[in-house]
């Protein structure tokens, strides 16, 4: 198949519907301006710690917001205010008459890479006195509070999204969406913040994270989920004079970090000192995971050589019964994503965020728990998510990864127990003889080596196994791997005697290498001893083997 470049894009442009009419300016100025704000979001806390509902409780007091004035530039943030798509919350002084809440209360003007905390109008009223004046405030941070009785309708909920304008009535900033699809903003431990891994951070799922803070919570100062330097922000691959090129934009502090690029046999890192850093691809690597320093973070591409097959593979199938796929990972390194999208022609589910190890695999269910009770032996390389049920027709599934097909495989319903095994990840999946059901003792191999596996031996070299065709291996297997590159292949069977009893290959076009086998032996030979008859040939050469086998 073609090879198609990636291209990654955060989301970085998170848009908050106030109403239709304002979806056009809104969206040109996030385009255009948002990526250079001055105050930014930094931490929220909408989940407090304690009761959450009733006049004087904890919900009703001790929400906050942080900002982060992520300039060189002094600004007067008074007459800013938050907008959840129904209420408007100006950001005022704090009172002088209410209780003093620690940190900065009675300057508008805020200083240059200060932090800002937005504080609820009862944060210091007893109430019910639960968790009265939790938050301890650095003295360097400014404390502001807002015009309303609380922030937004009526307070912040673990899906509430805000837009932040200046008094100019501009977009400033977003913390999430309306769009409950996307999973940001989401529902921390009670008495957990949200917060922002880095200041310069865009908006989006992927740049918070839960406080890692024992207290719950980082108000005023640096987050506890902090990360300094450089993030990936995009990349892309290219092709110039037939040579690969790799591309990498950041955002973030990102001069003086590194990149670090991991192949499978070898590690190369790069000094950043741009928002972008372009190197040459080596031509005998096929993938590599890359990632900064400061982020450390994971992501894998896959550059070179054939995508389908030989990569990420869709390995196993069990249709009967309790349901579940396998998905194998060839390669030398393990393989990072942020999604892989299974879909049928019906139905599609996307796996977020894995890893799938090196030279291993992954088991896809809707319940890893009761997997484990039909397989106790089971590793631990399960990723749960709600799977579409297996169809009882024939049907494609295809594995995407951003928008490559990693593999495509045919199956249909299987009226048996046991799992149906890829033979051959290096051959195509669709091929319906590359497929068979397993012939493990426990009628299945989740997370191990398929059963009835096989894989090329050294170059030049031809094996045939087993020796003893029977119940528990019913399946003959010819593997070979020759400089031939195009050949003629014929496969004979005789008896102990040389009589020939049938040719299960005549005249076969072949490459190089392959894998075969011959199934059905026991149902077309009686028991006793065979000779299998091997012949590859070429204009210029051929290869000659015998081969000895039982039938029991």
């Amino acid at each position: 198949m073609g090879f198609k470049s990636h291209l990654e894009f955060p989301k970085k442009f998170n848009i908050i519907f106030m109403n239709m009419r304002f979806f056009l300016s809104i969206f040109i100025f996030l385009f255009f301006n948002l990526v250079n704000s001055k105050i930014v979001f930094n931490e929220v806390m909408s989940n407090v710690l304690g009761n959450e509902s009733g006049v004087g409780s904890c919900g009703d007091r001790n929400e906050f917001v942080e900002l982060y004035n992520d300039s060189s530039d002094s600004v007067n943030i008074l007459n800013y205010y938050f907008y959840d798509g129904s209420s408007k919350d100006y950001i005022i002084l704090y009172p002088e008459s209410l209780k003093y809440p620690g940190g900065i209360v009675s300057e508008s003007i805020v200083a240059p890479y200060s932090y800002i905390v937005i504080l609820d109008p009862e944060y210091t009223i007893v109430g019910d006195s639960v968790n009265y004046m939790l938050y301890d405030i650095p003295s360097s941070a400014y404390v502001f509070t807002i015009s309303n009785t609380t922030f937004g309708t009526s307070g912040l909920t673990s899906s509430t999204s805000l837009c932040l304008y200046d008094k100019n009535d501009s977009l400033i900033d977003t913390f999430g969406t309306p769009n409950v699809d996307d999973g940001f903003p989401y529902q921390t431990k009670d008495g957990y913040s949200l917060e922002k891994k880095n200041p310069s951070f865009p908006d989006g799922f992927n740049y918070y994270g839960e406080s890692v803070e024992p207290k719950g919570n980082s108000i005023g100062r640096k987050n506890s989920i902090f990360i300094g330097g450089a993030l990936i922000d995009s990349f892309k691959l290219e092709e110039e004079n037939f040579k690969k090129y790799f591309i990498v934009y950041f955002y973030g502090d990102y001069q003086n970090d590194r990149l670090i690029i991991e192949y499978e046999n070898f590690t190369d890192t790069f000094l950043i000192e741009e928002n972008y850093l372009k190197f040459e691809l080596p031509e005998s690597e096929r993938v590599f995971n890359f990632y900064t320093t400061g982020e450390n973070k994971k992501k894998s591409f896959i550059y070179n050589g054939n995508i389908n097959p030989g990569s990420i593979t869709l390995n196993e199938f069990m249709v009967k019964g309790f349901e579940w796929l396998e998905i194998y990972n060839p390669y030398l390194i393990d393989f990072n994503f942020d999604f892989l999208t299974l879909s049928t022609l019906n139905d599609s589910v996307i796996l977020e965020n894995g890893v799938i190890p090196k030279d291993s695999y992954i088991v896809i269910t809707s319940d890893t728990l009761t997997l484990k009770t039909y397989f106790p032996y089971l590793k631990m390389n399960l990723f749960q998510i709600k799977l579409f049920s297996l169809p009882d027709r024939e049907d494609t599934f295809v594995l995407k990864y951003f928008n490559n097909t990693l593999d495509s495989v045919i199956r249909g319903f299987e009226n048996k127990d046991s799992s149906i095994e890829r033979i051959n990840y290096l051959v195509e999946g669709y091929r319906k003889d590359n497929w068979d059901n397993s012939i493990n003792y426990l009628n299945a191999t989740p997370s191990f080596k398929n059963s009835i596996s096989c894989f090329y031996k050294d170059k030049d070299s031809i094996s045939f196994y087993p020796k003893i065709v029977d119940e528990k291996n019913p399946i003959l297997f010819i593997d070979y791997k020759t400089n031939i590159y195009r050949a003629t292949l014929n496969v004979k069977i005789f008896d102990s005697m040389g009589k020939e009893i049938f040719s299960p290959y005549i005249d076969k076009i072949t490459s190089s290498e392959e894998n075969l086998y011959i199934k059905n032996l026991r149902s077309i030979l009686e028991k006793g001893l065979y000779i299998l008859y091997f012949e590859l040939k070429d204009e210029k050469k051929i290869i000659k083997r015998n081969f000895l086998f039982y039938i029991r």
